[in-house]
């Protein structure tokens, strides 16, 4: 247990499942060559944004129902 009362591998898997956002077209890589090998025919800017809020919300979520569980394991305090 880390010495603030969070596990390190706790904030590990908060950062992987929340650092992939891609609120702004330039914002990851990944998005950039999706949009670009597709030539803008797979799926336009707006749905995108819709999906990466659908994205956040069942992300948050998820971490929000894992909390519980992760006190039991104490792995927070």
């Amino acid at each position: 247990m880390h010495t603030c009362g969070i596990h390190p591998w706790i904030v590990v898997i908060t950062l992987l499942a929340t650092f992939t956002l891609w609120m702004l077209p330039t914002q990851t890589p990944s998005y950039t060559v999706a949009y670009e090998a597709s030539e803008g025919r797979l799926f336009t800017q707006a749905q995108a944004r819709i999906a990466c809020f659908a994205y956040v919300a069942v992300t948050l979520a998820g971490l929000l129902l894992v909390f519980p569980y992760w006190r039991w394991l104490q792995l927070i305090k």
